[in-house]
């Protein structure tokens, strides 16, 4: 009804057209944005997922070899997870 009724007036009233037009363009340009902004916050969730996984391998690497990890400790390490838990909850939030 709401197509219907909006192509019989467009036709009969041309400002209604060119304003029916403009908000079809507006909700275009929205929609193309806000899927934007959710494809660059995936890859960024992802590439921290993939940081953080080859970080978690090499730790493993150099434990299996023998060596300790000297470069952060445990506590410095939660504190790191519990930023990138944070970032993934605001990205979560935001869709």
């Amino acid at each position: 009804m709401t197509v219907c009724t909006s192509v019989l007036v467009s036709i009969f009233v041309r400002e209604f057209a060119i304003f029916s037009a403009a908000c079809l363009f507006i909700g275009a340009f929205y929609n193309a944005k806000r899927r934007w902004e959710r494809k660059q916050a995936e890859e960024k969730r992802q590439q921290l997922i993939k940081q953080h996984e080859q970080k978690k391998q090499k730790q493993l690497e150099s434990a299996e070899e023998g060596q300790e990890s000297i470069s952060a400790s445990p506590s410095s390490e939660y504190v790191k997870m519990d930023e990138a838990d944070q970032f993934l909850k605001m990205l979560r939030l935001k869709k």
